[in-house]
């Protein structure tokens, strides 16, 4: 499946996952295909850009790893799919 991970920081703006991050590696790990693997690093994100992407998944992670994974933060973001 195609994913599309991105984060939120703290002053909310959406940063999508390309090639040579973190997400990309889990993403790889799990068998799926990185929706912006024709980027590097993590790239603002625009919600035209998440609709263009057409994932099969989304994920988003926001603040930190550490205050996402105790909050339940990850979720489906503006509506897309259901994770």
């Amino acid at each position: 499946p195609e994913i599309l991970f991105f984060v939120t920081l703290r002053n909310g703006a959406p940063r999508a996952a390309g090639v040579e991050t973190a997400a990309h590696g889990v993403i790889e790990l799990l068998g799926g295909v990185n929706s912006f693997a024709g980027h590097t690093g993590y790239k603002a994100l625009s919600l035209e850009a998440a609709v263009a992407a057409d994932p099969d998944i989304t994920k988003m992670i926001s603040g930190s790893a550490a205050t996402a994974a105790s909050s339940g933060a990850l979720c489906s973001p503006y509506g897309l799919r259901s994770c």
